[in-house]
């Protein structure tokens, strides 16, 4: 019988629960310098996403607003992909796509505060990784920690949400238990609030006073810097569950540079710029303009805004993500004077968009047009300093075999994207991709109501199946001659729509 093999991960593991990883051991520091594969030296993976961040509303992909600036200049020293998509509209299928690799028919995180099927428990990033690497997660997210939760047995630092938070409130987090997600939607079952985890039921009076008396002491703390509260906090409301400040995050991360184990892969997914759009008081009003836009007919599903709420609430949005970008653009400067990023394989996405027209704002919607699914992507690999950019479509789904190519990843695994090429002279490739909204299906069932998309070339494809007054219905929009999306061209006659329609039909079968 062979000897048990004690990978790096056991024996740091090892090191930390006998209490010697701490006294700073020599074997801890040889252990650190031995990361190298097959004579070629690993690097730090460092994926970070800000979440609801849209394309559509980033300088960097043509918006008239300057917004951003510093991922701007960021971009200089990186491959930016310039027709990128989740696989999903909100934080669940979104996140699980991207950590899993495949498409949410696959892993069937498709509901609000769901989860992966089984089998994506011990096939994620975090399982397929080298044994070399030390990786941990943090999120400001409760729906991104539920699935994190879950790949937990994987990770080997799971940070809790409240690590970073000013306040917190997240009762499912304070007992000593060994799961996120059971008692957390326990939580927003008894207080009958799906948004945001608000108070506990059992505990309801002792909790609001508690509220009540941390609101305030934020309130008066932060009034000066932050007029319209912190993020993700309404402070004269009750949704005031989790507080935080970017800057400290920022800061965090930046720390974890010379804090963790080295080579280590870090996912950490930043709530802002996530409504509530609370930016920092020099980015309030710091776009004044009319930003050239075309009206757009309400649609079936419109949530009943005006223009006028769409327009005040996008410049809110833009001024978030412009102290998103700030603050960006200090974490790599920090980054930069470390020279961390010489060593490092550093992504930068979102999980979904943000969409403020057709009577429609945010993301939690039935529809899927471009400011929802398409979103940033860009991929700086160590000592870059030329800019590539990639104008093939790619998915979300194509992160996690870019990372294990770029690794040199010998792990078998079955995804459903393709790793995707970070050299200048790679040529341009051209296939069709998939984006999916079933929050209204279940889980382990048919996808019965549920919004389909297909992107082939430079067309789109949207399908709505099961809705009630809006079923079988089709839209399709020739991207490049129709970006706003304006042009409804489906018809039976016209082939394009029923190739993509064949094409799409065909993908989904075995799903509905």
């Amino acid at each position: 019988m062979k000897n048990p093999t004690i990978t790096r991960r056991d024996f740091i593991k090892f090191l930390g629960a006998a209490g010697l990883a701490s006294l700073g051991f020599p074997l801890l520091d040889a252990v650190d310098a031995d990361h190298s594969q097959g004579g070629r030296s690993l690097p730090n993976v460092l994926i970070l996403v800000f979440d609801a961040l849209s394309a559509a509303d980033m300088s960097l992909y043509g918006y008239s607003r300057p917004t951003t600036p510093n991922f701007e200049n960021f971009a200089q020293r990186s491959t930016v992909f310039h027709r990128h998509y989740s696989a999903g509209s909100f934080t669940t299928p979104g996140t699980a796509s991207l950590l899993t690799g495949v498409l949410p028919w696959a892993h069937r995180a498709i509901n609000l505060q769901g989860t992966t099927s089984n089998r994506y428990q011990a096939e994620n990033l975090f399982s397929f990784l080298p044994q070399e690497y030390y990786d941990f997660a943090y999120t400001h997210n409760s729906l991104a920690q539920v699935l994190l939760d879950q790949f937990k047995p994987s990770i080997e630092t799971l940070y809790e949400i409240s690590h970073l938070a000013l306040f917190s409130n997240v009762w499912a987090e304070k007992p000593p238990l060994s799961e996120f997600r059971v008692p957390f939607e326990a939580e927003l079952l008894s207080t009958q609030n799906f948004n945001s985890i608000n108070s506990s039921l059992l505990l309801s009076f002792l909790d609001e006073v508690q509220r009540r008396a941390n609101s305030q002491g934020l309130l008066e703390r932060y009034r000066k810097e932050f007029p319209r509260g912190l993020p993700n906090c309404h402070l004269a409301g009750r949704d005031n569950t989790l507080c935080f400040t970017l800057e400290a995050a920022i800061d965090w991360i930046t720390n974890q540079f010379d804090q963790a184990s080295k080579p280590f892969l870090g996912y950490v997914h930043l709530f802002p710029p996530h409504a509530p759009y609370n930016p920092r008081r020099e980015f309030i009003n710091a776009f004044n303009d009319q930003p050239a836009s075309v009206t757009k007919p309400e649609h079936h599903f419109n949530q009943g805004e005006s223009p006028k709420q769409l327009t005040r609430m996008r410049r809110k949005y833009d001024e978030y993500i412009a102290y998103v970008d700030a603050e960006f653009g200090r974490l790599i400067d920090l980054l930069e004077r470390e020279k961390a990023l010489e060593s490092t394989l550093l992504i930068v996405t979102s999980d979904h968009g943000e969409i403020f027209e057709r009577g429609v704002s945010g993301h939690n919607t039935e529809i899927l047009y471009q400011p929802l699914i398409h979103i940033p992507l860009l991929i700086s690999t160590p000592r870059q300093s030329t800019r590539i950019d990639v104008h093939s479509p790619t998915s979300a789904i194509d992160v996690v075999p870019t990372i294990l190519g770029f690794l040199n990843s010998s792990r078998e695994t079955q995804l459903e994207g393709q790793p995707l090429s970070l050299d200048a002279k790679a040529p341009a490739f051209e296939r069709d991709l998939f984006v999916v909204e079933a929050k209204s299906s279940p889980k382990n069932g048919k996808l019965n109501k549920a919004t389909f998309a297909i992107i082939s070339k430079n067309y789109k494809l949207i399908y709505y199946r099961g809705y009630a007054g809006f079923d079988g219905i089709y839209e399709l929009y020739d991207l490049d001659l129709d970006p706003q999306e304006l042009e409804n061209l489906y018809s039976p006659a016209n082939s394009v729509a029923q190739e993509l329609k064949e094409k799409l039909e065909k993908r989904i079968a075995p799903y509905i």
